[in-house]
């Protein structure tokens, strides 16, 4: 944050205070979500980093690659 701070000034101290920033959800917290709530995935698709999507199949880095999830439920 001391370093986009260099570039913004936006005034924000924390990244969740960042307008579109991160928003703490993990894709574990998601997919926790998701199962809890009786809903039925019809469709999931992962947007890798700098559109690298291999490693959003990577079950150790999936975490740290991943920036978008886009979902379809269904009751």
């Amino acid at each position: 944050m001391a370093v986009r701070a260099r570039y913004r000034q936006d005034g924000a101290k924390h990244y969740e205070e960042i307008e579109s920033g991160l928003n703490k959800m993990s894709l574990a917290k998601f997919e926790r979500i998701v199962r809890s709530s009786g809903l039925r995935v019809l469709d999931r698709h992962y947007v890798g980093v700098k559109k690298i999507h291999f490693l959003t199949k990577v079950p150790v880095v999936r975490e740290l690659t991943t920036v978008i999830v886009a979902a379809t439920l269904s009751v």
